[in-house]
């Protein structure tokens, strides 16, 4: 065999070990996967909410004593989204609310979904696209999930009028759909944005746990994963970022982020903070708490924010 057929070969096998690489993260980082739902005794194991078990039976013994009414609307591809409503007794406003990545709303808001309701926010939490009972094959870090943030604004006013006071929060990537969404055309109701722990791209967030994981690899894996997202997921992880979306935003602004954060570095809120163009803007760090656990390493000083954030935006 010639050298020609023999290099010809290794560089075919090498271009299709990349590709498979490639497609490997992609599959990884992106592709919907169906889990079960979760269990207090699921989350009581979790390394997260170590040391903060009473928390969370409290949080989920509260949640489990409401009767929260399953909802649906369609999102602007078609994708049937599913969220789970509460009303105040007394209400002032709605607060919607998005999860992060892989996750759930009984999990990221096990704890803390109370302090709003107290102050008259009727709450929306949602199943973001490709999660719980959410259609979508794909994650896509907020790219074309923040267009979903302006369908669930449209069902609440649909429902509750245009008057209705509305408020959006967010934990991990549900904070960055928040935050991307905040360069859209929102409607006027929409009174404030609370952001806690978002990063500021799909690129960075990816990049940066890839670091965390694969060390000196992770550009080149990112790198071959980006054509996959773009071809099966239709979104490009450098197409959108939260710091130009934060350029144009006027709503109030509360950002939150854990000192300790090592998932999501604090340096991306603080980013957004700076960003942002809203005369309203509050950073709160809480140097000890790691990636979305601020509220249970601070609880009086994370809920006197959000209280005042909300009362003087209300």
């Amino acid at each position: 065999m010639s050298w020609y057929w023999i290099v010809l070969i290794v560089a075919a096998a090498v271009g299709l070990l990349l590709l498979g690489i490639g497609y490997f993260f992609f599959y990884l980082a992106c592709v919907r996967v169906r889990r079960p739902e979760p269990t207090q005794e699921s989350l009581l194991g979790r390394a997260v909410f170590r040391g903060h078990q009473d928390a969370v039976r409290a949080g989920w013994a509260w949640m489990s004593q409401q009767s929260f009414t399953r909802v649906e609307t369609r999102s602007y591809d078609g994708l049937r989204l599913v969220g789970h409503y509460l009303p105040a007794p007394e209400q002032k406003g709605v607060l919607v609310l998005f999860h992060g990545y892989r996750s759930s709303w009984r999990i990221d808001f096990c704890c803390g979904l109370e302090q709003y309701r107290k102050l008259g926010l009727g709450l929306l939490v949602v199943d973001q696209r490709a999660h719980g009972e959410s259609q979508g094959r794909y994650i896509t870090y907020g790219v074309r999930e923040h267009r979903d943030v302006l369908t669930w604004v449209d069902y609440v006013n649909q429902k509750l009028g245009k008057d209705t006071p509305v408020f959006l929060a967010g934990l991990s990537m549900g904070s960055t759909t928040v935050q991307l969404a905040c360069g859209l055309a929102l409607p006027q109701n929409v009174r404030g944005v609370i952001s806690d722990c978002g990063f500021t791209s799909a690129y960075d967030i990816l990049l940066s746990v890839g670091k965390e994981h694969l060390h000196g690899f992770a550009p080149l894996a990112v790198a071959l994963a980006i054509p996959y997202c773009r071809i099966f997921a239709g979104f490009d992880p450098k197409g959108f970022s939260t710091l130009d979306a934060q350029r144009k935003n006027h709503i109030p602004t509360l950002f939150i982020h854990g000192g300790s954060d090592r998932l999501v570095p604090c340096e991306m809120s603080e980013s957004n903070y700076r960003a942002c163009a809203a005369k309203d803007k509050t950073l709160l760090m809480v140097p000890d708490a790691w990636h979305g656990t601020s509220y249970l390493v601070d609880t009086p000083r994370y809920e006197q924010a959000v209280r005042d954030f909300i009362l003087r935006n209300l």
